[in-house]
This record gives structure tokens, sequence and C-alpha cells, in this order.
């Protein structure tokens, strides 16, 4: 039996013939799997096997059915002696893979030069001189991954799966199989990373009697154009779910995607296995911090304005807190991104003040902080910026102050150090790691030799479904920066002005990865305000308080960058724009949400609402037509100014020119009744919903038309019952087609179903003898 693994574990004895055994590492058990038939048991068997006439179904031409038994798979010496001694060989071949001295270049196309012992932690610091952060040799090249056979079948026959549509073969069992594969194979380990869902077997071209189904499939150009020249693999296994009563079967799909790359990853990791973790990448971010900093023209932070009130002073053996009065010019400093979680820490407070300037206790720094220092002190800044220590934390005024400048601390950092995978400040930014986190493969087409990235279809959720994603606050401090480094529990992630990178991909990230993982479809603009606003209500706040605080860093950042300065005017007791105002007013929930209680927004804002909203974006609605006008935003701003925490009442002043009685019935296809008449509609209440059958009575006024779909949309109102023509929202309706749209038109035309008049602020005709109702709305 060949040794497919690295490294290899000693079999046990005496296994029959037509057995293999493998190491699960989950269980501390060996698993014996039969080579012919693919079953697997934990038992030991006591009788050989011999194959039948025919492999099993379903396999690449020229492969045994063995998944442990591959005669084109070369062993592990046979590896070694080809990595160790074909540099020169693989440097002149055709193939496009660079060798590590070849051109003075690393592997991943960075100049060699900058690899060479300039990675040690910053002046004066000798407690870090024992830190491991991995090999500071950036020159080495990792092996490519060991595969089971399985999985090496795919590339002994690339040249044949590579001319084809898909390609289908078989694999593990289920996922115990693929749990113990996933300790030797590096594909079976991103298999496991790439679960996608669980989904019935019709779905599948597979069926439970061939166990898992493996298909390959050339990836097309993605819908903006750009070319794909890579590969997804599909991996379906049959599933058993705990509590699912179904009689249907359910198969597990797994996916992940090869990337065609001319560099062989480089070797970076701890050569102590049991420390091989995140840290080891912080010399390759050194790497991508100095190249910012050197040579992206957008990323570069000018001349701050102001220096942050105070800043943790990391150049010294003792950490200590230094007043901007300290300082003559502002220094070149980082800021720290994380969740605070539930668990105490020391903070700064009027009390300590004096204390921290002298020295800041271990107790006020968590493992989080901890590591963001040495992060830090690594990339060769000398000041770092943390909320909970350079914010007075019991004085509301200092508190007020330093978080309405969120916007220039975070602005004017050199890098912003995110610790996206922490759920607390005691997990800490660096996380531990098996070899298996990259995989690299390669491949024959029969005119070259290939290299493949491997990674998970869901690598951007490492970062996306962070911790720290979650977090509302984390929102603009994501944004603001010019530079972020995320450290997520799977690896680093780098994010600037002109790039997104990561450790699988350290030169250029696929273009469809690319635009899954940043924030908005370009530069923060109010032009794309409705995707920050969706993103950001569906994050957590600890104090609802702060809904429209934690987002004013992001407004002042807008509001800089608006040349229209009447148009451009943030209304920042609502978290809207008074340009297109009209159109903001029909935001709608997309999951159940709350109205906020005690009062921080107007029920027409977003910001009224615990839950994740949709804003419509602008740019689909340049030729609609408006049925309501904004007259005037009666506003009662807080003393210090407009971005600060609101505690003001606010209303809005609208002429409709349609404003009639409805009833919302409830039901599955949430009609609206008009004059009597039944629409097929699409209702959405913003904190409440009703039940089967039952109707509630609401004032309609339609907002906005579009001719070309037939889309008509607009508000459910109530009266508040305190003033007269004194309305609150209490959700968002709409038509999707022409035919629904001309129905509820025409109904809304009854005299019986139009408002009173004394139900109004104020009525007026105009020139074309159209009435329209003024009301005021809270």
């Amino acid at each position: 039996m060949s040794d497919l693994f690295l490294p290899a574990r000693r079999p046990p004895p005496n296994v029959p013939e037509g057995w293999g055994a493998q190491w699960n590492e989950q269980y501390s058990e060996w698993l014996y799997v039969n080579t012919y038939t693919k079953k697997s048991q934990w038992e030991k068997p006591t009788e050989p096997l011999y194959p039948t006439e025919t492999p099993p179904p379903g396999l690449l031409p020229g492969y045994s059915g063995s998944p442990y038994e591959n005669p084109n798979t070369e062993s592990n010496s046979e590896l070694a002696r080809r990595l160790q001694g074909e540099d020169d060989a693989r440097a002149g071949s055709s193939s496009g893979v660079r060798s590590a001295q070849q051109g003075g270049h690393r592997l991943d196309g960075y100049p060699q030069q900058d690899y060479q012992g300039t990675y040690g932690p910053g002046p004066g610091h000798a407690s870090d001189k024992d830190q491991d952060y991995g090999s500071s040799d950036l020159t080495i090249r990792r092996p490519l991954s060991q595969l089971c056979g399985f999985c090496q079948t795919i590339f002994n026959y690339w040249v044949q799966i590579s001319e084809a549509r898909s390609a289908p073969s078989q694999h593990c069992d289920n996922l115990i199989c693929l749990q113990a594969s996933a300790s030797r194979c590096g594909l079976c380990a991103q298999f496991l990373r790439g679960f996608v869902e669980i989904i019935p077997s019709y779905l599948t071209t597979a069926s439970d009697e061939l166990g898992g189904r493996l298909s390959v499939y050339k990836r097309l150009n993605d819908h903006h154009g750009h070319r794909n020249d890579g590969y997804r693999i599909f991996l379906d296994l049959p599933s058993i779910v705990e509590g699912c009563e179904t009689t249907e079967s359910l198969r597990s799909s797994f996916v992940i995607d090869l990337n065609p790359t001319p560099y062989q990853a480089i070797l970076y990791d701890s050569q102590e296995a049991s420390s091989t973790s995140t840290r080891d990448a912080l010399p390759i971010s050194k790497i991508w911090f100095d190249e910012c900093s050197r040579s992206h023209e957008t990323c570069q932070v000018v001349d701050a304005q102001r220096i942050p009130a105070r800043l943790i002073d990391l150049s010294g053996n003792q950490i200590r807190l230094r007043l901007s009065t300290e300082l003559e010019n502002c220094p070149r400093y980082a800021t720290l991104s994380h969740c605070w979680g539930s668990l105490p820490f020391q903070t700064l407070k009027k009390s300590t003040l004096e204390d921290f300037r002298k020295q800041i206790p271990s107790e006020a720094l968590p493992k989080t902080f901890q590591d963001a220092i040495n992060t830090v002190r690594y990339l060769g800044l000398h000041y770092l910026w943390i909320d909970s220590l350079c914010i007075l934390q019991d004085d509301y005024d200092d508190w007020a102050q330093e978080s309405s400048l969120m916007s220039s601390v975070y602005g004017d950092s050199s890098i912003n150090i995110a610790a996206s995978g922490a759920s607390d400040a005691s997990v800490g930014c660096f996380f531990a790691r098996d070899w298996s986190w990259r995989c690299q493969v390669q491949a024959n087409t029969g005119k070259e030799e290939v290299l493949y990235d491997c990674a998970p279809a869901t690598i951007e959720s490492s970062l996306r479904d962070a911790p720290l994603a979650a977090r509302a606050w984390a929102l603009q401090e994501r944004v603001l920066p010019h530079r972020t480094l995320h450290f997520t529990a799977t690896q680093v992630f780098w994010e600037c002005n002109k790039k997104i990178l990561c450790e699988t991909f350290p030169e250029d990230l696929p273009e469809g990865l690319t635009e899954c993982l940043r924030m908005t479809n370009g530069p923060v603009t109010k032009d794309n305000w409705h995707e920050i606003v969706g993103l950001y209500s569906g994050c957590k706040l600890t104090h609802s308080k702060d809904k429209l605080v934690a987002l004013s860093g992001v407004a002042r950042l807008v509001q800089a960058k608006t040349v229209d300065e009447t148009g451009g005017d943030y209304i920042a007791e609502a978290g809207m724009w008074k340009k297109d105002l009209e159109l903001q007013l029909c935001w709608r929930i997309t999951q159940t949400a709350m109205r906020i209680s005690p009062y921080t927004a107007p029920s027409w804002s977003w910001a009224s609402i615990d839950g994740r909203v949709k804003v419509p974006d602008s740019a689909e609605y340049s030729m609609a037509t408006y049925c309501v006008k904004v007259l005037d935003v009666n506003m009662t701003p807080a003393p210090q100014g407009p971005f600060r925490e609101i505690l003001s009442v606010a209303s809005l002043q609208l002429s409709c020119k349609y404003f009639i009685y409805a009833d919302i019935e409830g039901d599955e296809d949430s009609s609206i009744i008009v004059a009597g008449k039944s629409v097929s509609g699409a209702t959405y209440f913003d904190d409440f919903s009703i039940s089967e059958n039952e109707r509630l009575k609401v004032h309609i006024a339609p907002v906005i038309h579009r001719d070309s779909r037939g889309c008509a949309s607009g508000l459910m109102l109530q009266p508040t019952g305190e003033e007269t023509g004194q309305y609150r929202r209490v959700g968002y309706f709409c038509f999707f087609g022409k035919q629904d749209s001309q129905e509820f038109n025409d109904a809304a035309k009854s005299p019986e179903c139009q408002v009173e008049d004394s139900e109004c602020v104020q009525v007026f005709v105009d020139k074309d003898g159209a009435k329209h109702c003024i009301i005021n709305i809270l």
C-alpha cells in the first residue's frame, strides 16, 4: 500500500488483504475501509477481500477503486526528491510556476530582498524576542498538498476532466470517512471547510448507494464579465440530520474552488506543530503594510488635522498613556477594532487616568489587547488607540466628544487591527490552526503544468460572518481606516483602499471574491448609503441609544465627499439625507424587527427599528414618478451638534397627492382592501404582524411609481390621536405588477376611500385641480 500522506502513521498490523486502515483523529481510532466497495467499519476485519471482475461504477478511467492505492500517485520519498531537485527544471518549464530564486522574486511575486531579516519586533522590546511569529525567511516553498486516492485521481486524469463540462466520480462514503481523510488529505480538509447546505437527494446527481459523489465543473465568466479560468468541485455525501423527521434522503453539499496561480505558496508556518497559528502571518502582514505605505497613492494618510486626545505609547518597556498635549505632531498610530464581550476588564476612568499615564496595568490588557500590541510593534509603529483605554468610560462629556470624532481617529490612523474572530477581549487576535489551512495542487493539462490554489467556496464567510462583523460600531471602524488587518479564526485578511488580500491569495484576490468581501460597491458615498444602512441595520448594539452615534463617523466621511451642499445635508436625527429623502422613506424590514424604545429616531426613519432593513437604491428609481413631496423636516437637535446622541423628537411634513383609507388583511397574499376591492400586494409591518383573517385599518400614502415596471410603493400610517393631521408610520406596502398597480389606482379614485380633510394639517388644490393633503409624521 502506497503511503500517500505526510506525516505517516504506521498502520495496525495484520490487516487482511483488500482492506485499508485510516486513522481517525476525531475518535483516535483506526477506521477500516473496504478498498473495493468503499464501505467502512470500526471493527477490525478478519477475512481477506478479493476484487470483483468489474470495478465500482462511476470511477474515472484507470482507477482501481481503492481510496488508498493508486499506481499513479508518487510516494512521500519521491515527492520529497522532486521538490528538492526540480527547482531549475520547474523555473524553465512552460507551466509558469516560479521557483523561489527565479528573477529575485518570491513565489508569490514579492521582491526577495523584502524578506531578508527585516521582521523583528520594534526596537527596545526585549520581551518580544522570544515570540514565535513563524518563519521570517519567506523564500521557502510550501510543499504541494498531499491527497488521498480519491482526490488524487482527479488530477491523474485532469486532461479528460478539463476538457469536459463536468466530470463525476466517487468519493468517501460519508462524513466520518471525509473527516478521517481530512486528517491527511489537503483537499478533503478544504471540503470540510466548504460545507454549504443539506439538500434532498433528488436535487443532486448522486444516489445513496454510491456513497459520496464528486463533480468537477469549469467555472464560467461571472456576471461582471470577469474571466474565470478556475474550476469548482462539488462533493455530495449522504447526510443524517438529528431531529429531522423526513422520509427523504438528504445529502450534505461541500464546495471548493480551484483558482490557477503562477506562484507556489511560501512556507512561513511555525515549525512547532503545536504552536501553528494565524500569528505566523505577521511576516506577510508586514509585507502588505510596507508595500501599501510605499506605493498605494489612494491609501496614503494626509497630515492629520487633529491628534487623538490620548494614545497608548508602546515605544518603551512600560506601556503607558500619552495625552495629545504631550505630542508636538500627530505620530503614526494604529487603532484596534474588537468585540468587548461580557467579560469584565479594567478600563480608563477619571480615577485611573493619572496611573495610566505612568503605566497601564496588565489587568487593563486582556489577550486581544496584548496581541494587538505585539502586532503593532511588529509593524514598526509605536502608538496604538484602543477605545476602552483612550476614552474616559465614566465621563459622558468625554465619551460624547470622542465618539463624535471617530471619523478622524480611525481615518487618520496608519492601520486598523481588527480582532475579527474574537467574541470578546479575552480571546485574542491569533487562532490555532493545523497544517491543512492552505492547499495547493498541480495538474497537467497535457500542454503544461498548472498550479491551483484550493479554497472553500465559502472562504469569505470567515470574515463576513466573524463575531466582529455583527458589531454595529465595527462597521465604521472598517469603513473609515485606509488599511485594516483582519485576524479571523482561519486566516489573516488585508484590506486597503486599493486591494483586498488574504493568506490564501496573498497577491491578487479572484475578482468574484473581491466583490464578496468589499462592504460596498465602490468607495463609500451618498450613492451607496443604502448599502451601508443595509449592513449596519443588521448589526448588534449593546445600547440602542447609540444607534445613530455609531454611524456618525461614516456620515461625516460621506458628508465631506458631498459636493452638493443643499442636497447633501445629513439628517443626523434620522440617519438619512435630504436629497432623495422621499425615496429613502420607502425602507422596509427584511426580518422580524421591533421598534426601539425609548425613542431614538422618528418612526419614518429606519433607525427607529432594531432589525435589518432594506433601503431602495436611487439609481434604480431615476425615472420614477413621485406622489409625495417633503415640505419640511422639523428637528430639535442636541446642544452639542448634529452628530451626537439624539434625544430630540423629530417630525416630517409631507404633501401627499393620494391619501386614502385601506384595510390590510392578514393572509398569504397580503391583500390590501381599498373601497371594498381586494388588491394583491406585499405589506411589511415595521414591528408587528397580523394573524390570518385579521384586518387592520390604516391610512395609505403612495410614495413612488415606476411606469416601466408598473411597480408602486408607499407608507402605511396610523393617526397618533394627539394632534390633527399627525401620524406614525406602521409599515410599507408595494405592488409588483402592472395589473395589480392598475387595480389599486382604479380603486384609489373612489370617493369613499379618500381621507377626510379634517384629518389633515392642511389641504390645497394645485393649478391642475389636483388635491394635495399635508400631514405630519412623527
